[in-house]
């Protein structure tokens, strides 16, 4: 966890640059990359034969011509340019059927590597504990696992394609100098002129790349800022003025993208001119040499339509050199991202837990989160099956960061002290036969995009309708469900922004208990309750609390004055503990609260927690 945070760290000093373009040649990035590639070497292997055909076959075009000039042309022989036709037809053929099967076999197995390397990190993101989300920006991760991901399948396409031009380029070097050594000197003459104007463009061309880059992103923040708030905009009368400001940004990233668009179509004159004079020096020269009797006219137009094949490849292996850096960097980040250890996983030894009786007990629990300060304190606890336990204290005093510790979101080691569910130390219980048994209800309910009936059955598939309906029924969920048009194969929009909050936190509490947890944990879950539902839900959570542990964390005084136990912790410390009666009977932490709230809140009956 340290280590990826240390990586954040260390690439946010880095400039934009950094962050886009990487080494040409990574070892790391390489050694992650290729077992994923060899689990396609059969697709990989073809498509470099068909590479390999595709240069042969565009090398020798202009052989063929020669020797049709040479030999069947000057001798006027029919028969003969028939079969050279012929010949040239069977060639282009074969380029053109080497060229598709070259980009489909590479597509094909750079979109299976693509799934498998996205498949790879999502299960691994899945595994990564609550303190790396925390630190970590879920842009960032979608950025990683969409765009990285995508960036890398153009590796293996990026690589057969330079590849190509470097198995082309060798081969018009070698035809050339076979025919006329004089005239392949002549012909590469203006090379070092090319790749002095490259050395000096590429550096140009990716500061604008950045740069353009840069706006787009600028556009892409505000008009995200803008859309996500624009209650507040309109609530504050803020339009003209953020259409001013994104206008502004928009002209900013149209001038970066004209400057980017007029500095990558530089080298396409630079390379035509190189070519013409390239071809003029030969026509010059050759053409002293074809009167001289030392080459012969096929050699003349073979070298001049070797010229305007030769300088192509050059422009192409720089700009696949650029792109070679992108996906590296790529790589690099995402190879950051699946090294990210995971905090702790089960052992073989861990043991499968029963069926959960709900007796907690903490002993000498200390915790503090990854580089920052103690948040809990020798915390001691004893919780019995049955019990309902609040949880009461300011914000920051550990309450989510205890429930955290019980529901293994957090893992804790032996020196930070020990929990024991039922008898058993958390950390030798399997998380996953841990978490079947327990339920948590969030302030904030998340649903998730789908009907109501598959959010109540989530995390249980095989639930039958008839467990699901009683489950609403058990908090009075099934009247509002059954007045909508759908009832339960409603579609939800995104976090179910179509429902008021009261109703979405009841089919949160119906997913809950759906679930028959022997561990119910509600961390602050009436807190969002409107009083339209208000009474539902309270009617609904003494049914719901018998027979189970419970451990609530509320603000509603009458969420948790019937509470068998009430802990109030302050600064990650047990301050007091005992039930209602008891601890107004103290007059400390929580007698004070709750005078603070009666001559406040007295109607709503809340205490602020």
């Amino acid at each position: 966890m340290r280590s990826f945070q240390k990586i954040q760290r260390n690439t946010s000093e880095k400039n934009n640059s950094d962050e886009i373009f990487g080494k040409a040649y990574d070892k790391n990035v390489l050694k992650k990359l290729w077992p994923y590639i060899s689990r396609y070497k059969l697709l990989v292997s073809l498509s470099i034969i068909a590479m390999l055909v595709y240069t042969f076959a565009q090398v020798s075009l202009p052989l063929i011509i020669k020797y049709a000039i040479d030999v069947y042309v000057q001798t006027k022989d029919k028969q003969g340019l028939q079969t050279i036709f012929l010949l040239f037809v069977f060639v282009g053929v074969i380029i053109a059927i080497s060229n598709y099967t070259q980009q489909y076999l590479v597509a094909r197995a750079g979109q299976k590597i693509l799934y498998d390397l996205r498949s790879d990190t999502f299960k691994h993101l899945q595994k990564l504990s609550m303190h790396f989300y925390n630190s970590t920006e879920t842009g960032r991760i979608m950025s990683r696992i969409m765009g990285d991901v995508f960036q890398l399948q153009e590796f293996l396409n990026i690589v057969i394609s330079a590849a190509t031009d470097i198995f082309v380029l060798l081969g018009i070097i070698i035809a050339m100098t076979i025919m006329s050594p004089k005239l392949a000197l002549l012909a590469m003459v203006a090379t070092p002129i090319l790749i002095f104007a490259l050395i000096i463009w590429q550096p140009i061309a990716i500061k604008t790349y950045i740069s353009a880059r840069k706006a787009v992103s600028g556009v892409n923040s505000d008009l995200n800022q803008n859309l996500t708030g624009i209650r507040a905009v309109q609530s504050m009368n803020r339009q003209q003025i953020n259409i001013n400001v994104f206008n502004k940004l928009n002209l900013a990233n149209q001038s970066s993208n004209n400057k980017s668009a007029a500095i990558s179509s530089v080298m396409g004159p630079i390379i035509e001119i190189l070519s013409a004079l390239s071809a003029g020096l030969i026509l010059f020269f050759g053409s002293q040499m074809i009167t001289s009797e030392t080459i012969e006219i096929g050699t003349l137009v073979a070298m001049i339509l070797y010229i305007e094949r030769f300088y192509g490849p050059i422009r192409n292996i720089t700009q696949h050199y650029t792109m070679l850096q992108r996906s590296m960097a790529s790589g690099a980040r995402i190879v950051e991202l699946l090294e990210t250890p995971i905090e702790k996983q089960d052992s073989r030894t861990n043991k499968e837990l029963p069926s959960l009786k709900g007796n907690i007990e903490i002993k000498n629990l200390n915790y503090s989160y990854p580089n920052s300060h103690q948040i809990l304190k020798n915390i001691n606890l004893s919780i019995e099956s049955g019990q309902t336990v609040a949880l009461v204290g300011e914000t920051g005093s550990g309450k989510s960061t205890l429930i955290s510790l019980i529901t293994r979101l957090y893992e804790i080691e032996k020196k930070d002290g020990e929990i024991l569910i039922d008898g058993l130390p958390i950390n030798q219980i399997t998380k996953k036969s841990l978490l079947d048994q327990i339920s948590i209800v969030l302030q904030d309910p998340f649903l998730f995009s789908g009907t109501i009936r598959e959010n109540i059955k989530y995390n249980r598939q095989e639930m039958s309708d008839e467990q699901m309906i009683n489950a609403t029924k058990s908090i009075n969920a099934n009247q509002f469900i059954s007045e909508l048009e759908n009832g339960y194969d409603t579609m939800l929009h995104e976090k179910g922004e179509n429902l008021s909050i009261g109703q979405r936190q009841l089919i949160s509490f119906a997913r809950a208990i759906a679930h028959n947890p022997r561990l119910l944990i509600l961390d602050e879950a009436t807190a969002s309750i409107d009083s339209k539902f208000e009474n539902l839900i309270q009617s609904a959570l003494e049914t719901l609390l018998k027979g189970r542990t419970a451990i609530v964390i509320a603000h509603r005084l009458s969420t948790i004055r019937n509470s068998d136990k009430i802990i109030v912790l302050k600064n990650g410390e047990v301050a007091e503990q005992g039930n209602h009666n008891q601890l107004i009977k103290l007059n400390g932490i929580y007698s004070n609260l709750s005078k603070i709230h009666s001559g406040r809140h007295s109607n709503s009956q809340n205490i602020n927690t």
